[in-house]
């Protein structure tokens, strides 16, 4: 049975600022079927595929185009920032959704001005694998579908997230699922334990496990709350598109398919807008100074629940030209205690 609600499509907002803005506000994303040429997927889910063949990840079945091998991910080979995603963000084709004129001029009409597009997004292609195991890497569980969350916790300046399939996705193969109205809902907590992501619990009983497994909330004030909670999500076409506001609660759902499933999820902001350190950086640059930052705080003799609110206030800040990441990460140390 189906457990999601299906999006209201947002097409008919196309082309004024003023009614996509008033749709963003209402709903917290904007569902957009067909906005991006069908060729410029096709293209670069092309060039993916014949890099996963390449790899041994991905069969060459022409009745199946990503039907996995059953070969397990290996995080420094294939996660968020390991060489085949360098591969990726080399590609031609990869550039080519990024700079989409059509997706600019949909982001240009939201915004009323330009876009900024963040350099990270050469990176931000997303291959799930079935959820058959979990792999911790540097504080995400990838490559398996990514749990509740906000895109505001990790970046706390105005921006929009856009999420693009690069295939047809049906609920076998999972995609997105937001969360309806959670984006008027404030900033909810956000769970880590050990270095490893929780997320945001979707029951009051799921945060009391967080809690019974060491977790730890290390932002947001918004409990989790006995209410129901609607979860949306519909069968995605390759062209679709999901914008979505920073505080909209959404995860990956789960792959049950024998395909790999490929999608994108890229952020852009207006022309001129507070930027966090993150948006001027590529990913992999990122995650490397994020994963250095966490070996000084596990080699320091401290409680686990001290070092992941030290290496939030560490993610929060970024890198600093003045002193050295460890002398950083005792000088974070010292706020916590």
């Amino acid at each position: 049975m189906n457990e999601y609600e299906p999006y209201v499509v947002a097409n008919d907002a196309l082309g004024c600022h003023e009614t996509l803005e008033a749709r963003m506000d209402r709903d917290g994303y904007l569902f957009l079927r067909d906005l991006v040429n069908r060729s410029t997927v096709d293209r670069l889910r092309g060039d993916i595929r014949a890099l996963l063949i390449e790899r041994g990840y991905v069969e060459d079945d022409p009745d199946l185009e990503l039907k996995w091998t059953g070969r397990l991910p290996d995080p420094k080979v294939i996660g968020l920032s390991a060489p085949i995603q360098r591969q990726i963000s080399d590609m031609d084709s990869m550039r080519a959704l990024v700079e989409s004129d059509d997706l600019r001029s949909m982001l240009r009409t939201l915004f009323d001005g330009e876009v900024f597009t963040w350099v990270e997004n050469l990176d931000r292609v997303r291959i799930q694998f079935q959820d058959v195991s979990v792999t911790n890497v540097g504080g995400q569980q990838a490559p398996f579908a990514t749990p509740a969350h906000q895109d505001g916790y990790h970046f706390p300046v105005p921006f929009y997230s856009v999420w693009i399939p690069l295939m047809d996705i049906d609920l076998a193969i999972g995609g997105l699922a937001v969360r309806a109205g959670s984006h008027t809902e404030g900033l909810q907590q956000h769970w880590w334990h050990g270095g490893r992501y929780l997320g945001i619990p979707d029951t009051v009983e799921q945060a009391q496990a967080f809690e019974r497994e060491g977790g730890v909330v290390v932002a947001g004030e918004v409990d989790p709350s006995a209410r129901p909670k609607i979860w949306l999500r519909s069968d995605y076409r390759v062209g679709d598109v999901v914008v979505f506001h920073p505080r909209l609660v959404h995860r990956g759902v789960g792959n049950t398919s024998p395909q790999l499933r490929l999608s994108v999820d890229l952020r852009y902001s207006k022309q001129g807008d507070p930027l966090v350190w993150q948006a001027q950086c590529r990913l992999y640059e990122c995650h490397a100074w994020l994963e250095q930052a966490r070996r000084c705080l596990d080699a320091m003799p401290i409680e686990g629940s001290v070092a992941d609110r030290a290496w939030e206030l560490m993610r929060r800040t970024g890198p600093s030209d003045a002193i050295e990441v460890g002398e950083q990460a005792r000088e974070m140390v010292d706020r916590v205690k």
